[in-house]
């Protein structure tokens, strides 16, 4: 659209009614990969992130006398930059095979179907990413190929204690 032109329908939309209503939120109910890794919201397509260290959980000793001088600690933090990977996808549907699909039996909303079935390529690539960076990412070993003596319940050796490797396996990856 150019200057000063009137707008077609299309620039008026604002919000697609079948992407608004399919698309946003959709989530697979096999993937796992969010669990990890939590979706985080950002206004732009690259930037800079703030990065804290990890003085805050840290444990200091803050008794001191009356008048006595206070201990001191340091605080800082450095910024990392980012940016996102675009990824786009489009199913191509003619009006007409949406419009008969729609009147006949069993009355099947191509509109909807063909967005989830793109949403679902899509999240099913990141999951493949995620699992990766999990894999990759030095999750120990005995939660990805525990067998014979390995398995939980074997025997009662820490390394077959399931408390115990998920603290493992949470600690792993906090690091």
């Amino acid at each position: 659209m150019t200057a000063f032109q009137t707008p077609s329908l299309a620039d008026t939309r604002v919000v697609d009614p079948v992407l608004s209503t399919v698309a946003q939120g959709y989530q697979s109910p096999t993937n796992v990969g969010s669990l990890l890794f939590p979706e985080v919201m950002v206004d732009a397509r690259g930037g800079k992130v703030l990065e804290f260290g990890k003085e805050a959980f840290n444990v200091y000793n803050a008794v001191r006398a009356p008048g006595s001088a206070t201990k001191r600690i340091e605080w800082g933090y450095k910024s990392t930059e980012y940016a996102l990977k675009q990824e786009a996808l489009e199913v191509k549907i003619p009006r007409e095979r949406m419009q008969e699909a729609a009147i006949g039996v069993p009355n099947i909303d191509l509109a909807s179907a063909s967005i989830r079935m793109t949403m679902r390529s899509l999240q099913l690539g990141l999951e493949l990413e995620q699992q990766h960076l999990v894999v990759d990412g030095g999750i120990p070993e005995i939660l990805l190929a525990a067998n014979g003596t390995d398995l939980w319940g074997h025997s009662s050796t820490p390394q077959n204690n399931p408390i115990e490797v998920v603290y493992e396996a949470r600690e792993t990856i906090r690091k």
